[in-house]
């Protein structure tokens, strides 16, 4: 499917959550297109919220219930929630699912795994109390009764949302993960591309498809995209795709080198860092 973009003359941002600034503050929803508002988070994903003419739109979700809760009474004054999209499975963008409202929605790569992020130990989504009480000490007792919502609705390929005065369209990329699933906004010419692009923080690599993730970079360059909406940090423009080729294409040195020098897969685990 072709990409399609309509210009947009005299872009009006709401007076009161107007985005910009260097630095986000924590509880404070931005607006960063004309139907898109974001909160990003220094500890989790950033959150996304598309507010159309027959409701709003999330892009995943906090990994802090109390982060949760205020997301949620931020977002809901822009409208009826319909749809939650997560656009992967880890568990700094599903974990929240539980506290918002609205159809959890995934693609099928997504959905599949939605239950196998282990790289903290054991589940959260299952066993919630211990990761709570280390990310989010003042939401313990939100732990007891946590119930994990999964995506109700899964797709293959491409799937795009006629939501009233505007079209979404959600398609997987790999990189980060085999099923990294992007969000266009195609009236606001703005890209969310989760975890596919860290802007100005650091890069994770656990599940990394590296190659395929440069190949994602330059399919996003193709895209007629002005606001570009990170999977961490604050919103970009489409010169990011190429610093964050720069990042991967480092990583792939490193371990490219390691390789040369005849270190084990074990010694090159051990002292190849990517924290800044």
């Amino acid at each position: 499917m072709s990409q399609v973009s309509s210009a947009q003359g005299g872009r009006t941002l709401d007076p009161i959550i107007q985005g910009g600034q260097a630095e986000s503050r924590e509880g404070v929803m931005r607006q960063v297109s004309p139907h898109v508002y974001i909160d990003p988070d220094g500890g989790g994903c950033t959150v996304g919220a598309i507010r159309t003419s027959v409701g709003v739109v999330l892009v995943d979700s906090p990994h802090k219930p109390t982060r949760a809760l205020r997301w949620r009474d931020e977002v809901e004054t822009l409208g009826e929630v319909r749809y939650l999209i997560n656009t992967e499975h880890h568990i700094d963008h599903t974990f929240g699912n539980a506290f918002l409202p609205g159809v959890v929605l995934a693609h099928q790569g997504v959905r599949e795994k939605f239950w196998e992020d282990n790289v903290l130990g054991g589940c959260p989504l299952k066993d919630p109390r211990p990761y709570v009480e280390k990310c989010d000490p003042q939401g313990v007792d939100l732990a007891g009764r946590y119930q994990a919502r999964e995506p109700e609705i899964s797709f293959d390929g491409r799937l795009t949302l006629f939501l009233g005065d505007v079209t979404l369209d959600l398609f997987a990329r790999p990189g980060h993960i085999a099923a990294e699933t992007a969000v266009y906004v195609r009236e606001d010419r703005t890209l969310f591309t989760s975890d596919n692009v860290f802007h100005d923080t650091m890069t994770w690599y656990h599940e990394a498809l590296p190659f395929e993730w440069l190949e994602s970079l330059d399919s996003f360059k193709k895209m007629d995209v002005e606001v570009v909406v990170p999977g961490h940090g604050i919103e970009a423009g489409p010169e990011v795709f190429d610093e964050m080729r720069e990042v991967v294409e480092d990583a792939i040195r490193e371990v490219r080198s390691a390789i040369q020098a005849g270190m084990s897969r074990e010694a090159a685990a051990e002292n190849i860092t990517f924290i800044d």
